[in-house]
């Protein structure tokens, strides 16, 4: 396949990729939206400030939980029915956070919101390798990826003003929205992928398969550490920049809204790029600039301690990234395309993310006072576990891009 044929996608790849879009776009907006509503949930609820923090958590619980539901079912029963039912119970559960009369109640929803509102995410990467050829893997993984990118961009900037117009509880009322929108979306455009039934073995033969695969285990070895790299930076971001910087409100949302084109930028660059062997090889030439890019941030943060210069590097990593999400997410669930297997490796892939972000940032917490110094280490060590089984991989046969 050239160039010009991997970029060109026929009618039907167009109209998945627009559905999915939407699709994946409910993570980072159930996330965002709702992050400046903190102090008002917190005096509303009559609970600590903290305890609406932890309510993040719980959210990442669900969501990294519902996607071990979700994949496995999804290659026995198809794509399409559990993501019409996931959405519906997602929106469901977005009206139960909004009427939530204490923060029990609300952890409860969340949970719940993230364990049904994963299934769209998950199963669109199984679509993927359901309906794209091999050559246009990557670039359908870099095009959602994008979309995943300008969300985090909206997200908040749309919140703040359905709570300034109206309340927090609104927000949650048009997340809920949304989900059904999403429905109505997937009910008209998004025909079933996936042929016939899974093999019989179950969920727990479906991982063992993954788990042998050493092309699905290196590739979300380095989808970890993109992931746990990214929600490093994000979760200490405003610290960083507005308290240990002094940067104002204005010139923050600047930086993280460039960081976000950023990200864009990187996955837009990627997505013409081919072939498991250009993969790799944009793979290592990624995480080794992260590594250059990291070490100078760790001076940066010695010495320096210029908001600028460690905004200019993270631009710079924050560009790595983008390119690296697609990537990994191509490398590892490749090998499972055409596959009844490939929406466990899908939630397998997702789990393996989720988790090791939670376990990573709860121990770098205990480990460092200083968080530009938090930030920096975590960069630089999800570098180098990223290029780790690519670099020490012995060499031998290679399949053909």
């Amino acid at each position: 396949m050239n160039n010009a044929q991997k970029w060109k996608l026929n009618k039907r790849e167009i109209t998945i990729i627009a559905v999915l879009t939407v699709l994946t776009a409910l993570e980072p907006l159930s996330i965002d939206a709702y992050l400046s509503s903190f102090i008002d949930i917190s005096e509303t609820l009559d609970a600590p400030v903290k305890k609406v923090q932890a309510s993040l958590s719980v959210f990442l619980g669900g969501f990294a939980v519902g996607q071990l539901f979700w994949g496995p079912l999804s290659d026995r029963i198809g794509r399409r029915l559990p993501i019409l039912a996931s959405l519906a119970l997602f929106s469901a559960v977005s009206f139960a956070c909004a009427a939530a009369s204490d923060i029990e109640t609300f952890w409860i929803a969340r949970f719940f919101q993230a364990f049904f509102g994963c299934a769209p995410v998950v199963i669109s990467r199984a679509v993927i390798t359901d309906a794209f050829p091999s050559g246009k893997i990557l670039l359908a993984f870099a095009i959602l990826s994008m979309a995943q990118s300008v969300a985090p961009i909206a997200g908040p900037a749309a919140g703040n003003m359905i709570r300034e117009l109206l309340s927090w509880r609104h927000i949650f009322c048009a997340t809920g929205i949304a989900g059904i929108l999403s429905a109505i979306c997937t009910f008209l455009f998004l025909k079933e992928t996936r042929s016939g039934s899974a093999e019989k073995g179950g969920f727990f033969a479906g991982c063992a398969e993954a788990l042998r695969n050493r092309a699905f285990v290196s590739g979300s070895v380095a989808g970890s550490a993109v992931y746990v790299a990214l929600m490093a930076y994000i979760s200490n971001s405003s610290v960083i920049f507005m308290r240990e910087f002094g940067v104002g409100g204005s010139a923050f949302s600047a930086i993280f809204m460039a960081n976000s084109a950023a990200i864009i930028g990187g996955s837009f660059f990627i997505s013409g790029k081919s072939g498991q062997n250009r993969a790799e090889a944009y793979l290592k030439i990624s995480f080794a600039g992260m590594a250059a890019l990291s070490a100078a941030l760790v001076g940066v943060s010695l010495f320096a301690k210029n908001p600028w210069a460690a905004a200019a590097i993270l631009f710079c990593e924050m560009f790595a990234l983008g390119a690296l999400f697609p990537i990994t997410t191509n490398l590892a669930l490749k090998p499972f395309s055409g596959s009844d297997k490939s929406g466990t490796a899908s939630s397998l892939f997702g789990f393996f993310q989720l988790a090791s972000a939670f376990l990573f940032t709860a121990a770098a917490n205990r480990l460092f006072d200083d968080p530009l110094a938090l930030v920096s280490a975590s960069l630089l060590a999800c570098s180098v576990v990223g290029i780790a089984p690519y670099a020490m991989r012995r060499k031998g046969a290679q399949s053909r891009p």
